[in-house]
């Protein structure tokens, strides 16, 4: 099944008063390959990486309904020109002549339960398939750096690091929105929903379960398994380093910031004495 957002207008940049907010991009440090640790490399080179979506953890990614038959009218020239050769009233219809048939169609469609039934199996089809999933590639971040589980899920428990990223200083990192949260999946009127709609539906809502990681995403039509996107070095603003961070893994990611991103500031994660919280304190370095 093709994206519902092909032949739509792409979602257009916010406006100056819809600046998108600091974000911080977790990452954990490959300390038995320093050299050629894909984090180190991106400070190194200053790029982002936008993973294709079927790479992500969240096997209900793009899990929505599409309503394809969203008024009468529609839904009646579906009935009456479905191929009807694999149902149970396929081989009477080849039996009738064109006019007939659809004088029989006609008569089904005016029968309430069978109006009903075909309407119903019609309004919540699957939304996207694995293979439509491959068309598109997403940079994911969050709107916060204070969540534990955050550090524990993609900064390798706490040793790895957070980037703060800002967003609005590159042109496609600024399109990044907010995800949405919620129990249910959303439906897309395929018809009448315009472009954001459907992008808000289709590819920023998830459940309930992740909202701790107040996620913003920014998307990017790609065939490819990932895509590298060199940023300006004004794009990286600080970096905080885990709370179990060892000595020799923030050393090294000190010194992936040179030259480039030298004026990058670095902040330590301390761990709350009485509470569940973490506080950041500025790391002075010696360039």
């Amino acid at each position: 099944m093709a994206l519902v957002f092909v032949g739509t207008k792409p979602p257009q940049p916010p406006s100056l008063l819809e600046m998108v907010p600091p974000l911080y991009k977790f990452r954990s440090i490959n300390e038995s390959d320093f050299e050629n640790c894909f984090t180190l490399k991106s400070l190194r080179e200053s790029h982002v990486f936008f993973a294709n979506m079927t790479t992500l953890n969240d096997p209900f990614e793009m899990g929505t309904y599409l309503n394809q038959v969203s008024d009468p009218e529609t839904a009646r020239n579906e009935f009456m020109n479905t191929d009807w050769s694999s149902s149970p009233i396929g081989r009477h219809l080849e039996s009738l002549k064109k006019d007939v048939r659809r004088e029989f169609l006609e008569m089904r469609w005016n029968d309430a339960e069978w109006r009903e039934g075909f309407i119903e199996a019609w309004r919540k089809v699957d939304g996207f398939s694995d293979e439509s999933k491959k068309f598109m590639s997403i940079f994911c971040a969050s709107g916060t750096r204070d969540d534990g589980l955050l550090w524990a899920h993609y900064a390798s428990g706490h040793r790895g690091i957070a980037i703060e990223l800002d967003a609005n200083a590159d042109g496609v990192l600024r399109i990044a929105r907010p995800v949405e949260y919620q129990e249910e999946f959303p439906i897309i009127d395929v018809l009448h929903d315009d472009a954001e709609t459907k992008l808000r539906k289709g590819l920023l809502t998830k459940s309930r379960d992740w909202k701790y990681e107040q996620e913003f995403r920014a998307l990017f039509p790609d065939l490819c398994e990932g895509l590298r996107h060199e940023v300006d070095p004004s794009v990286f603003v600080s970096i905080s380093f885990g709370s179990k961070i060892s000595d020799e893994t923030r050393e090294k990611v000190i010194e992936a910031t040179r030259p480039l991103l030298s004026h990058v500031r670095f902040e330590q994660a301390r761990l709350g004495k009485k509470t569940f919280s973490m506080t950041f304190e500025s790391f002075s370095v010696t360039r």
